[in-house]
C-alpha cells in the first residue's frame, strides 16, 4: 500500500513540473485573440463586448423602444435625451377602442401629442364618429392629434383625416381621398314603401350631419359638400384637400 501511494505521489508531482515547464501551444493565439477584442480604454475583453461591438469597439445601439409595451402597431418618437415625445399610429383599420388604448397609453407618459397617419379605405360610420369624438375630446384638452395621409384616405378615412387638430392636418401631394354618400347593403330582405321610406330618413339623417361636420372642417359649405357627392363619389389629391381646407398644408419630401 505504501509503495503504491508513493508512486502515485511521484505521478502528481511530475505531472505538476512538466506543467511548470511547458507552456500550451496556443497560449500565442489565445493572448492574440485577447488583445484583438481587447476594449482600448477598459483592457477589459468578455465583459466590455456586452456594451461595445468588436473589433471597432463603437458602443452598441441601443433599442429605445425596448422598455415599453406599445399598444399593436403603436410607437413612440423621441427628443434628442431619449424621452417619449410624440405618438404614431398608421390606421387601417377604423378600430375605435385601439384610438382609445393609444390615448390613454400615451396620457401614462404625459405624451401630448399623436400622429395618426391614415392609410385607410374606410369601414363603419358609426366607429368612425367615435374616434370623432374621441380626437375632439383629446383636441378640446389642449392636446395635439394630429393627421396625415402620404397614401389614400376614403369614407371614414377621410372623415377622420378632416378631423385632426386645426393647424396639424398633412397630405402628401399625390395622395388621394375621397368622401362620398352612404351605402347600405341588404340581403334576401322583403321590404314594404313604409319601411323604404323609413330607411331613406335615416339615411338622409346620417348623412346630413356627416356633411354638416366635414363643412365645419373645411372651407365648404354642406351644400357644396351635397352636391358634390350626390350620386358620385367626391376624390380630391392632397393639393385640391388643402384648397378645399380638408388639409392645413403639404407634406413635400425633398426640394
Amino acid at each position: 500500500m505504501k509503495k503504491l501511494l508513493a508512486a502515485l505521489m511521484i505521478l502528481v508531482f511530475a505531472s505538476l513540473s512538466w506543467a511548470e515547464t511547458h507552456e500550451c501551444p496556443n497560449k500565442d493565439k489565445e493572448a492574440e485573440a485577447a488583445v484583438v477584442q481587447q476594449c482600448p480604454k477598459t483592457l477589459m475583453t468578455e465583459k466590455c463586448l456586452y456594451c461595445h461591438v468588436s473589433p471597432t469597439f463603437r458602443i452598441k445601439e441601443a433599442d429605445p423602444h425596448e422598455p415599453y409595451k406599445y399598444p399593436l402597431g403603436f410607437k413612440f418618437g423621441f427628443d434628442e435625451k431619449g424621452k417619449p415625445l410624440v405618438g404614431r399610429y398608421v390606421m387601417e383599420t377604423i378600430d375605435a377602442d385601439k384610438i382609445a388604448d393609444i390615448m390613454d397609453y400615451c396620457a401614462q407618459y404625459k405624451v401630448d401629442h399623436i400622429v395618426l397617419e391614415l392609410q385607410s379605405p374606410g369601414g363603419s360610420l358609426y366607429e368612425g364618429y367615435k374616434i370623432v369624438g374621441l380626437m375632439r375630446e383629446w383636441s378640446n384638452q389642449g392636446k395635439i392629434i394630429e393627421t396625415r395621409c402620404y397614401g389614400f384616405a376614403i369614407s371614414a378615412g377621410f372623415l377622420i383625416f378632416a378631423t385632426g387638430t386645426e393647424g396639424y392636418r398633412f397630405a402628401a401631394p399625390n395622395a388621394e381621398l375621397m368622401w362620398h354618400e352612404l351605402w347600405t347593403l341588404t340581403w334576401l330582405s322583403i321590404d314594404t314603401p313604409s319601411s323604404k321610406e323609413d330607411e331613406a330618413k335615416v339615411m338622409r339623417h346620417l348623412q346630413d350631419n356627416a356633411n354638416a361636420w366635414l363643412a365645419q372642417q373645411s372651407k365648404m359649405t354642406k351644400e357644396e359638400i351635397d352636391e358634390a357627392v350626390k350620386y358620385k363619389d367626391f376624390w380630391m389629391n392632397g393639393v385640391e384637400a388643402v384648397e378645399y381646407g380638408f388639409a392645413d398644408a403639404l407634406l413635400v419630401r425633398g426640394k
